[in-house]
């Protein structure tokens, strides 16, 4: 089942080690001068434990043990919890323009085009694609709205997992985080739209008519606790 264990480096210290199980990869920070470290997150996977202490940081795989490593011991002392978010965003086509988002085009021989499919930005962190299958949404929302009039985007990059971490943390900067910036952007610009927090591909846990932005961003920080995670749908 485990496909090789070995050490990537440092991070402010930090030793990190790559797992791969199949064909995911998950990252366990040690400890370092004997203090457990905040839980380290990638690709919205969490591990709850850290490994046992090591300042030597050697390169091990499946099969092989070091006199400070063993895989089987690595393995048993961490327990994932899953966190598998996406974030869509679901705009009435007619109200689009009005957003600043800004379509990021392909330069090819001094012209530019749309990429396939199209992708925007709101800021260096917060980027979009456009979703083509556009029908799945109906099914979530029902038919209290036609999904033929909406434009469907899904968040790219890191700035979710990022916001989790903060939350998990208690250290949230609502006025640094971009993509609290976009929810502002998103309730003062238009007047109606759709937040999608899908936990785990599909799990929709609660839905919410919520007018106040204030209200919008609690909800969905709250949502992105580990200790009580849940799919949300926030529409205005």
């Amino acid at each position: 089942m485990f496909r090789g264990v070995k050490c990537i480096g440092r991070i402010m210290g930090v030793a990190i080690i790559l797992i791969h199980i199949n064909t995911f990869s998950y990252m366990i920070p040690q400890e370092a001068d004997g203090i457990a470290l905040p839980h380290l997150h990638l690709v919205t996977k969490v591990l709850t434990e850290t490994v046992h202490r090591s300042f030597d940081c050697p390169a091990f795989y499946a099969g092989q043990s070091t006199e400070n490593h063993n895989l089987s011991r690595v393995v048993s002392r961490f327990e994932e919890v899953h966190m598998e978010l996406i974030l869509d965003i679901l705009i009435p086509t007619a109200y689009f323009p009005k957003l600043k988002l800004f379509e990021k085009f392909i330069e090819w021989g001094g012209e530019k085009f749309s990429q396939d499919p199209p992708e925007y930005e709101f800021s260096s962190s917060v980027l979009f694609r456009k979703n083509i299958c556009t029908k799945y949404y109906q099914n979530i929302l029902g038919y209290t709205l036609s999904i033929d009039d909406y434009t469907v985007l899904t968040l790219k990059g890191d700035s979710l997992s990022e916001l989790e971490i903060a939350v998990n943390n208690k250290s949230v900067n609502r006025d640094k985080s971009e993509l609290i910036s976009f929810i502002y952007e998103l309730y003062s610009s238009i007047d109606t739209f759709v937040i999608i927090l899908l936990l785990n591909e599909e799990q929709i846990d609660e839905k919410h008519q919520i007018p106040n932005v204030d209200d919008a961003i609690n909800t969905l920080l709250s949502s992105l606790n580990w200790s009580n995670p849940r799919g949300l749908v926030i529409a205005k």
